[in-house]
């Protein structure tokens, strides 16, 4: 049983610092600094909420088209 807990962080650790690394997280990079950095005031947490959609959205059918030209 407490085998399974180790596992079960040591995967999502993992998960973690292979998604920090990755070379295509690290390209969506400049749209969240330009979807973030360039609001006059502070976003409330529904509004960043929206923006995490759009760009996981963005980002996956970016991932889709990819696929499908590859």
């Amino acid at each position: 049983s407490g085998g399974l807990a180790v596992a079960a962080v040591s995967a999502f650790v993992w998960g973690m610092v292979s998604v920090l690394f990755s070379p295509c997280h690290l390209a969506s990079i400049p749209r969240i600094v330009a979807g973030a950095g360039g609001q006059q005031t502070a976003v409330t947490p529904r509004r960043a909420a929206g923006y995490a959609v759009i760009l996981m959205v963005s980002g996956a059918l970016q991932q889709g088209c990819n696929i499908i030209m590859a």
